[in-house]
């Protein structure tokens, strides 16, 4: 079983779904262009920081998968 979880074609797809280029994602969340592009290439991973200014800025829920279930990370925030 391959647990591998593609950031680089999630963070790809709120991208592309949001119509904003690498430029100016990074721009918005105040890191270089070069690092988008690393990360949709899954190069160089995003820290969880990072990876949360991403789906915040483009309204879309971070889940996380803990014990088979998914959580937001709204739902962690208040305790499961």
């Amino acid at each position: 079983m391959n647990n591998k979880i593609p950031y680089g074609a999630i963070i790809k797809n709120i991208r592309n779904r949001f119509g904003i280029t690498q430029e100016a994602l990074a721009k918005k969340i105040g890191i270089d262009r070069t690092a988008i592009s690393a990360y949709e290439r899954e190069v160089k991973k995003p820290n969880i920081e990072t990876f949360y200014k991403i789906c915040d800025l483009c309204n879309t829920e971070m889940c996380f998968k803990i014990n088979g279930k998914l959580y937001t990370i709204d739902q962690l925030k208040r305790g499961f």
